[in-house]
């Protein structure tokens, strides 16, 4: 292989032409933009939802037997579990059993896993000016392990 590179003369090797150049320089640019729009589609499929994209609903809740309802607007894409964790935090935190349902309180309206999404769950959104409205009924027992939790004064 390095004999045949050295056997050459000069005036064998030729250099490209100034059109040859500019062809392959166009190419190349050509495949980059390809390339580029490639990556933009794939980069699109693989993130999340745009806030265009994402739904929202307005859950209004409320605690069974008490009047101390409030409201959040969130994402569909909410976990049961954050809601959860919402409304322990929306009482100061000591609270250890939580019974949520949606629609009514009754049993066969409990939502007991965690994992889904509201989405999952089947509630429809809207758009952030404009979300559905649902209604969570929920109850809890306060933890009484920890000092200073009154109910009274976790409302």
């Amino acid at each position: 292989m390095f004999e045949a590179a050295s056997n050459m003369n000069e005036g064998d090797a030729k250099a490209p032409s100034q059109e040859s150049a500019k062809t392959s320089t166009e190419d190349n640019a050509k495949d980059n933009k390809d390339s580029v729009a490639t990556e933009d589609n794939d980069t699109k499929e693989n993130n999340e939802p745009t806030e265009a994209e994402t739904l929202f609903v307005k859950l209004e809740f409320k605690l069974v037997y008490w009047s101390l309802d409030f409201s959040r607007v969130v994402s569909t894409d909410t976990s049961v579990q954050s809601i959860k964790e919402s409304i322990k935090l929306h009482h100061g935190g000591n609270i250890r059993r939580l019974t949520l349902c949606l629609d009514c309180y009754q049993e066969s309206n409990e939502l007991r896993n965690d994992q889904l999404t509201l989405k999952e769950i089947g509630i429809a959104g809207g758009s952030k000016n404009e979300p559905t409205k649902r209604v969570m009924f929920y109850d809890f027992t306060p933890d009484s392990s920890e000092s200073g939790s009154d109910p009274i004064l976790m409302c």
